[in-house]
C-alpha cells in the first residue's frame, strides 16, 4: 500500500490512457539503417517536420552571446521581450492585437491549463468538453486541480457544437452534484483536424454567458491550418472583448515543432487571473535560455512568417498523402484542414464492433503492420473502431513506409475476410 497523499496517489495515473502501451510496444522503433522492421509510431501528436530550420535559427542565436541576464531570476509571467514576441505571433491568427501583459508564458501547454483550472474551480468542480478530445485532458484537469471533465459527444461525422449538445452536458453535470465551471474548446480540433464556425464559437460564447461560466479555448494547433482554409480565433469571435471569462491557451509544442522546449501562453484580458497564475508561475515557469533564444528568434518575422508557411505547406503535404492512401482503401475518414492528424473509421475492420476488438486491432496493427495509431476510445469517442494517425510524428519517407505497411495489412484483412 502507498504511503503517499491522496493526491501523489492520484498522480499514479498514465497521463493518458492509452500512453503506457503504446510506449510499451514501441520498444523496437523502425531506423531506416539500425532497424528497417521496426515499428512506426504515429500516435504521438508531434510535428518534426521543420524542427531542422529552427535548430539552426537558435544555433545561431546562441551563438552570438548568452545575456546574463539568462543565469538569473527573472519576472515570472515572461520576460518583456518573450511575451512580445508571443504577443506578436499569436496576433497572426487572432485578428485582435493581444497585449503582451495579458500573456504570461508557462512549460507547455498543460502547465498553463493546470493554472487556468486551479485558479478557475474548486477542487470537485466539473469542465464540460466537447468530444472526440485530446485524451490528456482529463490528467491535466484532474491531476492537481480536482476538475472532472463532464464529456459532451459530438455526433458522427460532422461533429458539429450545437447548443443542445451543451445544454444536454451541462443538465447531466448537475444531475450528478457538479458545479460547471468551464467550457473547454480546442480549436483547431485534436484528434479532427478541423476548425469551428463563426457560428459554433457564438453559441459556445453565448452558453457560457447565459450560465456565468468560463470558456477556455485551447488553439494550440492554430498556426498549422493549411493553405486555403480558414481558422477564428475565439478573440476574434467574441470581438476582441474577452472580459474576465474568456480565456486562450497557446503553446509553441505544435506549430513550431518544439515540444521539448516546454513553452505554453495564457492570454487573457482578466488581469486577477494573470496575477494568480504569475504567482503560481514559479513551479512553471520557463527557463531564461528558452525564453531569449525563442524570443529573439521570432522577433525576427521574416524567419518567423517564412517558417510558419513552410511548416503549413510540409503538413498539408504529409496530410495529403495520409487522405489519398485512406482513399484507395476505402477507410473513412475526417477530411482535415488543420493540425497533425487524421481521424480514421476503421470500424470495418474490427471482428466486432467493441472496444475490446477495437483494442485487438490496434495490437494487429502492432504486430502484423508495424505501425501503432492512437484507439478512439481514449478520446471519448461512443462508438468503437475510429483511430488517430498522427503523420507529422515521422518524416515524409517515413510516412510513406508506414502507409504501405498499413495497405498491406488492410489488403490482408480483406483478403481474409472474404475468404469466409
Amino acid at each position: 500500500m502507498s504511503n503517499l497523499s491522496v493526491r501523489a496517489n492520484n498522480a499514479l495515473c498514465p497521463i493518458a490512457a492509452y500512453l503506457p502501451v503504446a510506449f510499451a510496444v514501441s520498444q523496437n522503433p523502425y531506423d531506416p539503417v539500425k532497424n528497417p522492421d521496426g515499428v512506426v509510431n504515429l500516435c504521438i501528436a508531434e510535428n518534426v517536420l521543420c524542427f531542422p530550420i529552427l535548430a539552426a535559427k537558435i544555433q545561431e542565436v546562441i551563438a552570438s552571446g548568452i545575456p546574463d541576464d539568462c543565469g538569473k531570476y527573472a519576472n515570472m509571467q515572461g520576460t518583456h521581450d518573450f511575451r512580445t514576441a508571443m504577443a506578436e505571433l499569436m496576433n497572426t491568427f487572432t485578428e485582435f492585437a493581444c497585449d503582451p501583459k495579458h500573456i504570461v508564458l508557462c512549460s507547455g501547454a498543460s502547465g498553463v491549463l493546470d493554472n487556468i483550472f486551479y485558479c478557475l474551480c474548486e477542487a470537485g468542480d466539473a469542465a464540460i468538453v466537447p468530444a472526440p478530445f485530446y485524451p490528456a485532458f482529463v490528467n491535466d484537469l484532474k491531476v492537481k486541480a480536482g476538475v472532472e471533465v463532464i464529456i459532451a459527444p459530438t455526433a458522427h461525422p460532422e461533429y458539429r457544437l450545437t447548443r443542445e449538445l451543451l445544454d444536454t452536458a451541462h443538465k447531466t453535470a448537475t444531475s450528478r452534484g457538479k458545479n460547471v465551471r468551464v467550457l473547454l474548446l480546442t480549436n483547431p480540433n485534436n484528434p479532427l483536424g478541423t476548425c469551428y464556425s463563426l457560428e459554433e464559437l457564438r453559441i459556445a460564447i453565448d452558453f457560457c454567458s447565459e450560465l456565468n461560466i468560463h470558456l477556455v479555448s485551447d488553439e494550440v494547433y492554430a498556426l498549422s491550418v493549411f493553405p486555403g482554409n480558414q481558422f477564428h480565433s475565439i478573440v476574434s469571435a467574441c470581438g476582441g472583448q474577452m472580459g474576465t471569462n474568456i480565456h486562450v491557451c497557446y503553446g509553441l509544442s505544435k506549430d513550431l515543432g518544439i515540444s521539448g522546449f516546454r513553452v505554453g501562453a495564457l492570454y487573457t484580458q482578466n488581469e486577477k487571473l494573470v496575477e494568480a497564475v504569475s504567482n503560481l508561475n514559479i513551479f512553471t515557469c520557463v527557463s531564461g535560455l528558452t525564453q531569449h533564444s525563442l524570443a529573439t528568434a521570432l522577433l525576427d518575422t521574416e524567419f518567423r512568417d517564412k517558417y510558419v508557411s513552410e511548416s503549413k505547406t510540409r503538413l498539408s503535404d504529409s496530410c495529403k498523402a495520409v487522405c489519398d492512401r485512406l482513399s484507395s482503401l476505402k477507410l473513412p475518414h475526417v477530411v482535415p484542414t488543420a493540425g497533425m492528424f487524421v481521424w480514421i473509421d476503421m470500424s470495418r475492420l474490427l471482428r466486432a464492433q467493441t472496444f475490446d476488438a477495437e483494442l485487438e486491432l490496434f495490437f494487429l496493427l502492432h504486430d502484423k503492420a508495424r505501425v501503432i495509431l492512437t484507439p478512439g476510445q481514449s478520446f471519448g469517442q461512443p462508438t468503437a473502431g475510429f483511430f488517430r494517425m498522427c503523420y507529422a510524428a515521422v518524416a515524409s519517407d517515413v510516412l510513406l513506409l508506414a502507409l504501405g505497411r498499413l495497405e498491406a495489412f488492410v489488403f490482408a484483412l480483406d483478403a481474409q475476410a472474404e475468404l469466409k
